[in-house]
């Protein structure tokens, strides 16, 4: 029996349910240093308001965000029967991970944060070239 090919659009719910749950978990791991838990951070990471550790959180938020972005990205498609292309749905699985990616080397190395563009790009690409895309359905 033939496999069935993945579509572009199945892809992107996959990797955006895959990519909440992984933001589920990091959250988790968070947690175990808020609030005096039972792992320890160095003093700067343990000051609610430095950079390092808005970075964190919003990295940990980026995950379910950008999963969701996907998620809607798939759905949409396929509602609204949207012939997408292998190209633009790589854009938003790409921007997800490399913002993520990004934002945790920025914890540890902030002139990296200069870097975030990219995957800013990325998913600014994407979002106009999807949208234009719907407009002509």
């Amino acid at each position: 029996m033939p496999q069935a090919r993945m579509t572009n659009d199945k892809i992107n719910i996959k990797f955006g349910w895959f990519w909440i749950v992984l933001g589920i978990i990091f959250g988790m791991f968070l947690g175990m240093f808020a609030f005096n838990g039972p792992l320890k951070l160095s003093d700067k990471m343990m000051d609610y308001t430095s950079l390092p550790r808005r970075i964190l959180r919003l990295d940990h938020i980026s995950f379910l965000g950008l999963g969701l972005l996907n998620i809607v990205y798939g759905v949409t498609a396929r509602v609204l029967e949207i012939k997408t292309s292998k190209f633009l749905s790589w854009l938003f699985v790409l921007g997800a991970i490399s913002m993520s990616m990004f934002l945790l080397v920025t914890v540890f190395y902030e002139p990296f944060k200069y870097a975030l563009i990219i995957p800013a790009s990325l998913l600014f690409t994407a979002v106009i070239l999807f949208f234009k895309l719907t407009l002509k359905s």
